[in-house]
């Protein structure tokens, strides 16, 4: 290969005189050339770009930016004029390219890297010198050069103030669309197995604080938001069973949130964002197929029905699987196989510069077979019943969100959702093969939301204040004949008051301080029948709850800071009916969580290094005891506050980009958590407190290793120790091997390589067994 590096200078007189340089790198793959065919041929083939610009604002600083997708050379044009930057870039490189739009409080590194995002081209940042920012080459992935290039800027949209994650003091893992496409992702399960510090150890788990409802007001521990909806209720809280398929990308926040999604989020969020309708044409498949008679088909369609003004997207995704476990009954077929479909139509107006609208509507549904086995043939995967345990789960939401610029520094964003979920269990009542009744549980719910926010930006200021409203009415029912039949109607008001203020008191302090004060109201009835016999009861209540978050950061240079935040955690409490009608109430739950952070970045942006150490105690924690036992239910529980706890812990976070052929990532997480409960002394019978003391480690590599001759090879490792003794530890590999070039992808991928072989619930006499190793290959194409 020849290389000949050609300097240009062009004058801009938007800049008072000042002299942008752009340095242009070509490349000739033969000799022979001259220099013109040489300079053409070399950016045709590798798509090299070089981008100049002269910042008028500092790099870090947040702007509010409004870009609609268009061509590329015009959107630069338009990144500079709305930024305070000017591009330049050699008109060959950027012709017949389509940039994303780009919409939102962000700093004009997030919106270039949005903005080429769907353009097959990266960036890097070198060496900054004062005001002046070199972007270097932007590279085709079909060409890429051996020289670092920049990891690029991952924007947390779930936080109450939009940030970059450098700027978060969150912990917080944003996993974005290319690499929940990757193959190995198809569901959200698989992203929690490669995430440190969260698990999936009998329901998913963040920072080893599962998910699992109280009572029957069945508020969780960890809130879950698709498209600004509430996603799943009481009855299949911890339902990660949806599709990462046409995703923008998926928020892991980890530790307390409730001063931001209130009383569901007193161990952490997860925010799901789908795709937004963008002007411009495009259509992309899916093919795939793996062991155990798994497939899956998938499709995503995008286009402008008015130019700049209206836009619709729709997207499509059927996975089916026959399952592994082995059933000898000829009347239960494929035990635990699964049947997904979800759709997704959306549909963007913009009638104004200043007003934008996202209509979105999904369907999900899903027929699921539990991964029970009998425990005592285990390792080996059988089941013995003579009825399958199965979910049918369907769930559909419309979401409205509308934002109105009003000028430079305010912005009002309004969010509604209206969502309906029905959902029906079937399980085998003696867990053994003998010939008893099943039993069933069903449900049927429907909640709205509407959340409104007036949100204010400016170099040293960003602020946020809103309210929220929620109402859910749900129908539950059991039927466990002959012994016992139940149904339950619930009413659950809940609204609140919020806002957080964040600024820069000087270059190297910011404070950060917010609230919110959070109402819940509910109404129950039950009518349970006992053996012919009616028992009814109602319950009211109501509780109230006032959480604070205050913080202090003090960055050392653009790169590395270190923060200090305190912020209280909350779970409403609620009533707990048992199934001769007997109620109890019991009263809300708090954490006080002080979380020490540090941010940092190296070798000019290449390596990313975040870390969180956290310390919560958690007072009048909700707990689970046994009640006496009963005619109809020998294991019949109760929720009350009677515990506590200290935990602590630590999460560490490494992105890195060594060079442009390869990409890494790693993190490890700990938790350990001290409870003290107290209990009656069966000797003495007085009550002394217990102690327990348990630990979580969770940790997680992988990378992608691209070739000069655009083959591919990508893998992960993931362990968990998992908090619950009683489960196994694990170590999980999975790898993927492709050829990507132009708008195809082809690749072979494994999941749990070596087979491991380990329980994610463990009891007496079925255990729930995880996923063994899958083998399988995908087709993709973008039209």
């Amino acid at each position: 290969w020849k290389r000949k590096t050609i300097f240009f200078t062009r004058l801009s007189e938007n800049f008072a005189g000042r002299v942008v340089y752009s340095v242009k790198r070509a490349e000739q793959r033969a000799k022979g050339y001259g220099d013109a065919t040489m300079h053409r041929t070399a950016l045709i083939a590798s798509t090299a770009l070089s981008l100049s610009l002269l910042a008028a604002t500092p790099l870090k600083a947040q702007q509010n930016i409004d870009i609609p997708a268009q061509p590329l050379a015009e959107a630069l044009k338009e990144l500079g004029n709305e930024t305070g930057l000017q591009v330049l870039a050699p008109a060959d490189a950027v012709a017949g390219k389509t940039s994303r739009a780009v919409r939102g409080q962000m700093t004009p590194h997030a919106a270039l890297k949005q903005m080429l995002s769907d353009t097959g081209l990266s960036f890097r940042v070198p060496e900054q010198n004062g005001a002046v920012l070199s972007f270097g080459e932007v590279v085709s992935q079909n060409a890429r050069e051996n020289e670092p290039l920049d990891l690029g800027t991952l924007v947390l949209r779930g936080e109450l103030i939009e940030r970059d994650v450098q700027e978060s003091q969150t912990s917080a893992v944003v996993v974005d669309g290319e690499e929940l496409e990757s193959g190995i992702s198809t569901d959200f399960r698989q992203v929690i197995e490669r995430t440190p510090g969260i698990s999936n150890s009998a329901g998913i788990a963040i920072r080893g604080i599962g998910v699992s409802p109280n009572g029957i007001s069945g508020e969780r521990t960890i809130n879950v938001q698709v498209d600004g909806a509430t996603f799943g209720v009481s009855t299949r809280l911890d339902s990660t069973n949806f599709s990462t398929w046409d995703l923008e990308q998926v928020e892991i926040l980890r530790g307390p949130q409730s001063t931001q999604t209130g009383r569901n989020a007193l161990a952490g969020a997860i925010v799901v964002r789908s795709r937004d309708p963008e002007y411009f044409r495009e259509a992309r498949v899916k093919l795939g197929y793996a062991s155990f008679d798994t497939g899956q088909a998938a499709i995503a369609l995008n286009t402008p029905l008015i130019e700049d003004r209206l836009a619709l997207r729709f997207s499509y995704d059927r996975t089916v699987t026959d399952g592994e476990i082995i059933n000898p009954n000829p009347t239960v077929n494929n035990f635990d196989s699964d049947r997904r479909t979800t759709a997704r139509l959306s549909l963007r107006w913009d009638p104004t510069d200043q007003l934008s609208a996202v209509l979105k509507l999904s369907h999900l549904k899903f027929t699921e077979g539990l991964k029970t086995v009998n425990t005592a043939t285990l390792p080996n995967l059988i089941n013995t019943f003579d009825n399958p345990d199965r979910e049918d789960q369907e769930l559909n939401t419309v979401n409205l969100r509308v934002t109105y610029d009003i000028n430079d520094a305010w912005r009002l964003v309004s969010s509604t959702s209206f969502s309906d979920f029905e959902s029906l269990g079937i399980f085998d009542a003696g867990f053994t093969g003998l010939p008893l009744p099943t039993t069933s549980f069903s449900g049927d719910s429907e909640w709205f939301e509407q959340e409104v926010t007036l949100n204010y930006s400016t170099d040293r200021t960003s602020a946020v204040l809103g309210a929220y409203y929620y109402s859910e009415n749900a129908t539950l029912g059991a039927n466990l004949a002959p012994l016992l039949t139940s149904t339950l109607d619930e009413d659950v008001v809940n609204y609140a008051f919020f806002g957080e203020i964040e600024h820069d008191f000087t270059d190297r302090w910011s404070g950060i301080a917010g609230f919110r004060y959070d109402v819940e109201e509910g109404d129950v009835n039950q009518l349970n029948v006992q053996l012919g016999v009616p028992i009814p009861s109602t319950f009211d209540y109501k509780f109230d709850a006032f959480l604070p978050k205050i913080g202090v950061v003090y960055s050392f240079d653009e790169t590395k800071s270190l923060g200090l935040v305190y912020q209280r955690g909350y779970r409403s409490g609620g009533v707990g009916i048992n199934r001769l009608g007997v109620a109890n109430e019991f009263n809300p739950e708090f954490t006080d969580n002080l979380e020490l952070s540090w941010r940092s970045e190296f070798y000019d942006g290449n390596l990313i290094v975040n870390a969180n150490v956290f310390y919560t105690e958690w007072t009048d924690r909700q707990v689970r005891v046994n009640n006496p036992p009963t005619f109809a239910d020998g294991n019949d529980t109760s929720i009350v506050n009677i515990g506590s706890s200290e935990r602590y812990g630590f999460e560490i976070d490494v992105r890195a980009q060594p060079t442009a052929n390869i990409s890494l990532y790693g993190g490890l997480a700990y938790a350990e958590d001290e409870t003290v409960v107290p209990r009656v002394d069966p000797a003495t019978l007085l009550t002394r407190n217990v102690i327990t003391d348990s630990e979580e480690t969770t940790a997680g590599v992988g990378g992608v290793y691209t070739f000069n001759n655009d083959w591919y090879f990508s893998g992960s490792i993931s362990y968990i120790n998992p908090l619950a003794r009683n489960l196994d530890e694990r170590t999980l590999v999975d790898v993927q091997f492709g050829y990507r070039r132009d708008n195809w992808n082809a690749y072979v991928f494994a999941t749990n390589l070596f087979d491991e072989n380990y329980l994610l619930g463990r009891g007496q006499p079925t255990s729930t067994r995880g996923d063994s190793r899958r083998v399988g290959f995908v087709l993709e194409n973008t039209f």
